[in-house]
């Protein structure tokens, strides 16, 4: 798999690769499809790009940042856009476990403030902290993976958005035709823009050549008596 997601054997995806299928044997996602995007703001541009791509897709989202950087302005950013088209998103806090409890909840308050900001007049936002490296650490037995919140995130994901799927679909299907909708009008508008420009320039090149006909219209008694005195000089 490496061969072809990693930049270093698929450099700027030369394989031309669109997307790749894994398949796990795992409950939570018998109901619904997860979909890994590239990670945002990387070395490489067109990484953010293909995820930008993605957005209109999306259904919900899972908004995951990293305990050891705060939230960024290419988070912020990307997360203006992002609610535009995905209403339904539940914010994880990775890394948890590099972090003292008080610098744990520090982190926390300050991401919080920040998506609040961003997502105002949204219902309660939760940030969930999580610790991937104690879920799949086995050494610590189940105590690390209780400590690891993944559980919790689960339940979350349960109650957000499987238990709540009819109801996204629904929504997001509402917002897909309106936005179809928005983009057949202006399409129209560009179409009819576009039909209407010859005639326009038409009749600006016939009001330019009937006022240069009047104005020599004008001059013609003129024009003719000075012929007339340089053919009686000749």
């Amino acid at each position: 798999m490496v061969q072809y997601v990693s930049e270093e054997e698929n450099p700027e995806n030369t394989k031309q690769v669109q997307y790749l299928k894994v398949f796990t044997d795992s409950p939570i996602l018998e109901n619904i499809t997860l979909v890994d995007t590239p990670v945002l703001g990387s070395l490489f541009d067109h990484n953010s790009d293909k995820t930008l791509e993605f957005l209109p897709k999306i259904d919900a989202a899972l908004f995951v940042l990293s305990a050891d950087i705060p939230i960024s302005k290419t988070d912020e950013e990307f997360l203006l856009q992002m609610k535009k088209s995905i209403p339904n998103v539940l914010f994880v806090l990775n890394k948890s476990d590099l972090l003292s409890v008080n610098e744990l909840q520090k982190m926390v308050a300050y991401n919080l403030a920040s998506l609040e900001k961003i997502f105002r007049g949204k219902d309660e936002i939760e940030l969930i902290p999580v610790s991937s490296r104690a879920f799949f650490n086995k050494t610590g037995g189940n105590s690390q993976t209780q400590n690891s919140n993944i559980e919790l995130l689960h339940t979350k994901i349960r109650e957000k958005i499987i238990q709540a799927k009819d109801e996204i679909l629904t929504l997001q299907s509402i917002r897909q035709i309106l936005a179809l909708a928005s983009q057949l009008g202006t399409l129209l508008k560009v179409k009819s823009d576009t039909l209407q420009l010859p005639m326009n320039e038409l009749e600006n090149k016939r009001k330019s050549m009937q006022q240069s006909l009047e104005f020599m219209a004008a001059g013609k008694d003129d024009f003719e008596a000075v012929i007339k005195r340089r053919g009686r000089t000749t």
